[in-house]
């Protein structure tokens, strides 16, 4: 399989989560669309934006961050950034940009699997 040009990430990491349905749409949408196989749609843990934007996602490697995405959404996306190259803007989540290795993160992510306690000890992000 050749490198992925388009990476999606969904989150998924509540239990009855919109986000599903989400996943679900937007892999049928792009098979519908026929696309290519380099670009990969997947479920994530949380993605630490929730507190912005329900329903949230992320499209690397352009760190475009989406939100309140509902399935009425899922064609425009799909035809309009993961094919088109155009972000869908009315849905992008405006927050302040953190950059780790030039690299977009969510705010409050330490763009690391842990982060630390206010005393120094490490905690989980999951």
């Amino acid at each position: 399989m050749p490198p992925y040009e388009k990476h999606v990430l969904v989150c998924t990491s509540c239990e009855g989560c919109p986000g599903f349905q989400l996943l679900k749409a937007l892999r049928q949408e792009l098979k519908r669309q026929g696309a290519p196989p380099h670009i990969r749609i997947q479920g994530a843990d949380c993605l630490d934006a929730c507190d912005f934007e329900d329903t949230v996602m992320v499209v690397y490697p352009e760190g475009a961050w989406y939100g309140k995405v509902a399935l009425e959404d899922v064609e425009e996306i799909v035809q309009g950034h993961l094919l088109g190259g155009r972000r869908v803007e009315r849905k992008l989540i405006d927050f302040p940009a953190r950059t780790v290795g030039g690299v977009p993160l969510a705010p409050g992510s330490s763009g690391c699997a842990t982060s630390q306690e206010s005393d120094g000890t490490p905690t989980s992000s999951t």
